[in-house]
């Protein structure tokens, strides 16, 4: 736990309290995750969240990646060099990712774009065989055949002791700072 004073912060551990004028917190991050039927089961078997770490493992095989931005259109490119066939899916009818990304994209001529569309559920029996999506605009369901599934949602900072201490949280629940990174 960590306790304000004013002139000075207490941090009590299970073994020790500490006084300090400043606390630096490292908390770390976590993968964003979809939370549907099937990623947890299939992690290390087809559902990753780092294409760079991972993609050597579909070489010639198809991959989903999962997201809008610039992660995503990223790991989507890098997939696309080792990947036979690249599905992008994203909520939207547009990407977030920068101009420069979305061109690369386009050219690329093994990504195909599945527009305002949400996963639902990863499928496979020992590993990934495909991932199931909804469009949001018309409720269809349908299955992208699938060797696996990146998640690029970005990251979610580890911020819960933040919060306790009364540290003011962004709405994606990072610790809002300065631009001086302080609180």
């Amino acid at each position: 736990a960590v306790e304000d004073t004013g002139a000075e912060k207490i941090i009590r551990t299970k073994k020790n309290e500490y006084r300090a004028r400043t606390v630096v917190l490292a908390c770390g991050a976590s993968h964003r995750m979809l939370e549907i039927p099937g990623e947890q089961e299939f992690s290390g078997m087809g559902v990753s969240y780092c294409a760079t770490c991972d993609g050597a493992f579909f070489k010639d095989k198809t991959a989903v990646v999962v997201g809008g931005g610039n992660i995503a259109a990223e790991d989507a490119l890098f997939l696309s060099r080792i990947c036979r066939k690249v599905y992008m899916v994203h909520r939207r009818d547009a990407l977030r990712a920068d101009q420069i990304l979305q061109d690369s994209l386009a050219a690329a001529e093994n990504i195909e774009m599945v527009w305002d569309s949400v996963a639902v559920e990863i499928q496979g029996t020992d590993s990934v065989t495909g991932l199931k999506i909804r469009n949001v605009k018309d409720n269809s369901e349908s299955v992208i055949p699938a060797d696996g599934v990146f998640i690029a949602m970005g990251t979610a900072g580890s911020t819960e002791i933040a919060r306790q201490m009364g540290a003011e949280l962004t709405e994606k629940g990072n610790i809002k700072v300065n631009e001086n990174m302080e609180t």
